[in-house]
């Protein structure tokens, strides 16, 4: 059924959306097997308007695409974006460790959500809450379509066979927002498990030194946590 419904929100797809930039979205249709997760982004895809804010990447991570509404986050013109490596907007205050954890995902083919500090074209920096979603292309290229929304349209029913509760994230988050979340949870620690406490404790004592912490979430828990 989700194909299906893809497929027609594809024929209705116009050429040239004004809003649009960089590959066709059609061609981004015509390249990707609508199923599961890719059949959510390319309806989102299909509804984007001149208020969305998304970005489509290539294999390599080179942005091809992108929408008026990133394009007036971050200050640059659709010529200046397109073409460029997914990392033009990142600065000294981005967290590296965290962009190659969301870059390890990409590569094994896998959602991932975070926020990183970016930086306009002006210099000034901003914080960039964002998921990324691999699309496989029919002929094994694959695009990658970024939606940095803080709570992005997506219609999870349209993903067949794989419902929302079964969806998971990658999110990579602060070390300052993972302490504060250990601290509520030790504080309700007396309502948990045995098996609970000892699984968190060991993944405590085996954390990486970095200044980062991952965890995986479905896409009905709070996606961005502050």
């Amino acid at each position: 059924m989700a194909a299906q419904y893809v497929a027609a929100l594809a024929a209705r797809l116009p050429e040239d959306p004004r809003h649009h930039h960089g590959v066709a979205l059609a061609e981004v249709f015509a390249a990707t097997k609508p199923r599961g997760q890719a059949a959510v982004v390319l309806s989102y895809l299909t509804a984007s308007t001149d208020a969305s804010s998304y970005q489509i990447l290539d294999e390599q991570g080179t942005v091809v695409g992108c929408s008026d509404g990133w394009l007036r986050v971050i200050g640059y013109t659709a010529a200046e974006a397109l073409g460029r490596s997914s990392r033009h907007l990142h600065g000294p205050r981005t967290n590296f460790h965290a962009v190659q954890k969301v870059e390890e995902a990409m590569r094994r083919g896998e959602p991932a959500a975070s926020r990183l500090s970016y930086y306009r074209r002006d210099g000034t920096t901003f914080e960039n809450d964002f998921i990324v979603i691999p699309l496989q292309a029919s002929n094994d290229n694959l695009f990658y379509v970024s939606i940095h929304e803080r709570d992005p349209p997506l219609d999870w029913s349209l993903a067949d066979a794989q419902p929302p509760s079964d969806v998971k994230l990658h999110l990579i988050t602060p070390d300052a927002s993972a302490s504060r979340h250990g601290s509520e949870r030790s504080g309700s620690s007396s309502s948990r498990d045995q098996r609970s406490d000892s699984s968190s404790n060991s993944a405590r004592s085996g954390s990486e030194s970095p200044p980062q912490a991952s965890r995986e979430m479905s896409f009905t828990d709070s996606m961005f946590p502050l």
